[in-house]
């Protein structure tokens, strides 16, 4: 269900063509500008189909292809690939290789074991350390997926595709580029936290929020122009608290135990929201010590990070694009950047 509203039809005015729909469990808010309604309509209609249709092709909350997927993977025979993973799988596997495997989405039975009740949504208790050392010591990684044609292969039955950190991204990206493909010049995707840009506002940057490590407050914003993708990934986010503890939701594949030191990570990637995703996933796992060696590693340059004492950690190029409005921050540029050079 689509509700679209056109704003900014007068004499002179750049139309504004604003929509909502629901996907991947949340309210997707989506602006396109200066496009004829009808077109501003049909590429709505088509964007929110696009969503639905990795939801179901790609995901793994609901019955689909994936679950199938993952079952034939187990049996480390070769099987026919769904047609719609096959992009997603070769642009992640580059991704996760140069995140020093931060980034995995090959561990979802590790990520399985620290889920909450799909039902309840409540945590249960954290898993025995025998079943995560097991898991940790198996390494899957998508290294071990061969793919001939559109054959696919694994020869580690520990291997499970989960590729939650970034499929929100990438349907955000495939949006963009039917976007550009039918002339939409303008437009902003809003999921959540995270927001995939194109263009500009009628002549004006795109302002974006950029959180606090609560995720309630605003630290500061981005002006922004272009093809630009901003992603935040926090502990707020579907924390687990577990005997009085709080767990964050990123598991670090190194440990097989959530990741711990950081709050809260936000990147600014100047391209795709997948890219974005991903380094914000593996950023979070590095914490203040060694993100900026990963974050040079994937090709971002503008990162900021909010360390578990909430001091904020800056990359020179994220401190050069954020305004901050929040007087009482504690904010330093990382010296884990200061020997990246110019960015």
């Amino acid at each position: 269900m689509i509700a679209a509203l056109l704003q900014g039809c007068g004499r002179g005015e750049t139309p504004v063509h604003v929509s909502q729909f629901d996907a991947f469990g949340i309210r997707i808010d989506m602006q396109l500008l200066g496009a004829p309604e009808q077109l501003a309509t049909e590429v709505a209609e088509q964007t929110a189909q696009d969503f639905a249709l990795t939801s179901y092709s790609l995901g793994l909350e609901q019955p689909g292809p994936m679950q199938r997927v993952n079952e034939l993977l187990a049996t480390t025979e070769p099987f026919a690939a769904p047609p719609a993973l096959l992009p997603l799988l070769e642009q992640t596997r580059d991704l996760s290789e140069r995140s020093g495997y931060l980034f995995n989405p090959a561990v979802g039975m590790l990520t399985d074991l620290w889920r909450p009740d799909p039902v309840t949504g409540k945590c249960s208790e954290p898993p025995d350390d025998e079943s995560i050392a097991r898991l940790v010591e198996a390494a899957p990684t998508l290294d071990d997926i061969s793919l001939n044609g559109i054959e696919l292969l694994s020869d580690n039955p520990a291997v499970k595709l989960d590729f939650g950190a970034v499929i929100r991204a990438y349907a955000a990206d495939i949006a963009v580029a039917n976007m550009r493909a039918r002339g939409i010049r303008g437009a902003m995707i809003r999921i959540g936290s995270d927001l995939r840009l194109m263009g500009d506002r009628t002549g004006q940057p795109w302002r974006v929020p950029v959180l606090r490590g609560s995720g309630g407050a605003v630290l500061g914003t981005l002006d922004l122009r272009g093809d630009m993708s901003v992603v935040t990934v926090g502990r707020f986010q579907s924390p687990c608290f577990r005997n009085g503890k709080e767990y964050s939701r990123i598991i670090d594949p190194r440990t097989g135990y959530p990741a711990q030191g950081t709050q809260v990570v936000t990147v600014l990637n100047s391209g795709d929201a997948v890219t974005a995703a991903a380094a914000a996933t593996a950023l979070f796992a590095a914490g203040p010590q060694q993100w900026g060696q990963i974050a040079r590693q994937m090709g971002i340059s503008a990162a900021l990070l909010i360390d578990d004492t909430g001091h904020i950690h800056l990359s020179p190029a994220m401190e050069r694009h954020l305004q901050i409005i929040d007087r009482n921050a504690q904010v330093s540029v990382s010296p884990a950047w200061q020997d990246s050079g110019p960015q």
